[in-house]
């Protein structure tokens, strides 16, 4: 469970699963860089990156994590930071999930959304086509590659099935599909013009 909530800093349990972390931290105006994929458990998630669209502002969940408990080999439950045992706390976090012991929980330095005004996030789809793939990935590569909004915006592009054409039995039942996060760190509001 999500037992501290003192200020900006939050103790996770590894139990749970990220679709049930980020509502907990929306009530408390936090937010966490980790995965958008919901059914991935926090556990595992975080001793290998916690990497999602939050990343190119924030850098990885795992940067923000200051301390966890942790079971060692001989049952010895111990609270490992930077300080206390570099070495372990390293190797924990970018390690291999259950390497060095087993995760209770973890304490993260959440990030204050009020400090982020602009950030938001956006979706658009096109049906596929060979033209309009072509069209939105130029666009894509154009907009990715502008060193002005390295920080600010991180956009996902993928082709996806539609439930409802598959449904229908459609013959080419796939879209594509663009998922942004604009942070606004560097940039400020966007507006069309950054």
């Amino acid at each position: 469970s999500l037992v501290d909530g003192t200020d900006n800093v939050v103790t996770v349990g590894v139990g749970l699963r990220l679709e049930e972390v980020a509502p907990m931290l929306q009530e408390l105006g936090l937010v966490i860089p980790m995965g958008h994929c919901t059914k991935v458990g926090v556990g595992g998630h975080f001793q290998t990156s916690a990497a999602g669209m939050l990343g190119r502002a924030f850098g990885l969940g795992l940067d923000w994590v200051l301390s966890f408990r942790i079971m060692t080999a001989n049952g010895q439950v111990r609270t490992v930071d930077r300080e206390s045992d570099a070495a372990l706390y390293n190797a924990v976090l970018g390690g291999a999930p259950g390497s060095f012991g087993i995760i209770l929980d973890y304490t993260i330095e959440a990030i204050k959304s009020a400090d982020h005004p602009y950030s938001h996030m956006f979706y658009f789809f096109w049906p596929l086509t060979e033209t309009s793939f072509s069209d939105v990935s130029k666009v894509y590569q154009d907009i990715m590659s502008t060193p002005e909004v390295n920080r600010d915006l991180f956009l996902y592009l993928t082709i996806d099935p539609t439930a409802q054409a598959l449904a229908a039995g459609d013959v080419d039942p796939h879209i594509i599909s663009l998922v942004g996060v604009w942070t606004g760190v560097d940039n400020g509001n966007l507006t069309g013009t950054n």
